[in-house]
């Protein structure tokens, strides 16, 4: 029992090797920014309870944010392809660590809602800046970069469960404590990023042997490539964007005897899944065609969805969860490396940066519209929708998965 145990382990662990340390130093930032900055998802709380604002006000701050990412991916991606992404980093966290200091003075609302922009377009512009900066790391492999990804994701993960955690249990007392501790973060993060990292490997120059034609066909594949996937990340963005507006309220409505405890349970279970088996899942899967797993990806996170509708039992729900959480880790990870390989020579920031965008967008969009879709024509009818828009990228990713080679 001890050697399977001992050579199960061996395994798991070896799945995380082969990145060069530079890429660890770019992972250690993925951390310590999502601890820092997942008290974002609190911040409702804090302008209603203790800076006594009614809900319009404190939601337009909201806004503000969300707004601030769509603008930061894309800055920040253009802004990686001109200059150094390591300089876009440390300048996004420096001005990170400012706003959330502002945050324990400022009561104004128009003040508010230019920080709350900041903190928007810094947060997504880190996030833009730093991925590209660890990819470019990664000598080149594609098979560096998707783990180099893949680890980025169970980091962050990790990260947003501590800061969860801890913000539950200090409550509403800690926030003014948590604005200090995560503006101390982003500077301390900076600090180590600008002099503590050196590149070991810098982005290759080297033209291509092919011949024009070849290049030419090879460069229209991959801006159909590029947009396909930035569509399904779109689409499945307004799935994901149900897990903090109707998702909540259906687990809840159909569990009536859990209630919030549900909810809490099945985000638990999402969480563990991807801090365990993001890197291992992706490894194993690291053979097939990679357009082809962005599809599979988006549709189980479509049949997740649609569980929903026949979650008598708590145990469907669960089952419900693992699906979605499978097809979340196979789609985000595989989607984001397919938009960095396919990037135009010189716009690899950019590429990653659309990918913030869509992302951005869908999370704005979504809340709206599955809201609306939620209180007129009922929980089921929205996860079928779900469940559609899988099949649809599912369809698609299939059909082009020829392109990509």
């Amino acid at each position: 029992m001890t050697t399977y145990l001992s050579t199960f382990m061996r395994g798991y662990i070896g799945n995380y090797a082969g990145l060069p340390t530079i890429c660890w130093q770019g992972i250690l930032l993925v951390f310590m920014e999502s601890v820092a900055i997942g008290i974002c998802f609190f911040l409702s709380i804090y302008f209603v309870s203790l800076l006594h604002m009614n809900i319009t006000a404190a939601s337009m701050l909201i806004s503000c944010y969300g707004v601030g990412t769509v603008i930061g991916g894309i800055a920040a991606g253009k802004l990686s392809d001109r200059f150094s992404p390591k300089i876009v980093s440390v300048s996004c966290l420096l001005l990170q660590s400012l706003s959330f200091l502002l945050l324990t003075t400022v009561e104004s609302l128009a003040v508010l809602a230019g920080i709350m922009l900041m903190i928007g377009v810094c947060s997504y512009g880190f996030t833009t800046s730093n991925s590209v900066w660890i990819l470019n790391q990664c000598k080149n492999s594609p098979e560096i970069q998707l783990k180099a990804i893949n680890i980025s994701r169970a980091a962050l993960n990790l990260g947003l469960g501590i800061s969860g955690a801890t913000i539950g249990f200090l409550g509403n007392i800690g926030f003014i404590l948590l604005f200090e501790f995560s503006s101390f973060i982003f500077l301390m993060s900076s600090i180590y990023l600008l002099v503590c990292t050196h590149d070991e490997n810098k982005k290759s120059q080297l033209e291509s042997l092919e011949s024009p034609t070849h290049k030419v066909t090879q460069q229209r594949n991959d801006k159909k490539i590029l947009f396909l996937t930035l569509g399904c990340l779109f689409a499945i963005g307004l799935i994901i964007a149900q897990l903090g507006s109707t998702y909540p309220i259906y687990i809840q409505k159909i569990f009536p005897e859990r209630g919030i405890q549900a909810v809490s349970i099945l985000f638990v279970i999402d969480t563990i899944m991807i801090i365990l088996f993001q890197v291992p899942l992706l490894n194993l899967l690291r053979g097939f065609n990679k357009l082809f797993l962005v599809g599979v990806g988006a549709f189980l996170m479509g049949i997740g969805m649609a569980l929903l509708t026949i979650s008598y039992l708590f145990a469907i729900a669960i089952i419900s969860c693992v699906i979605w959480t499978t097809g979340e880790m196979i789609f985000l990870a595989t989607a984001q490396f397919v938009c960095y390989q396919r990037g135009g020579k010189n716009k690899k920031g950019q590429s990653i940066g659309m990918t913030q965008t869509a992302a951005a967008l869908s999370r704005i969009m979504g809340p709206t519209a599955g809201g609306y879709i939620y209180y007129y024509f009922g929980g089921n009818i929205l996860w079928y929708l779900s469940f559609f828009i899988g099949i649809l990228c599912f369809t698609a990713c299939s059909y082009a998965k020829k392109l990509y080679c």
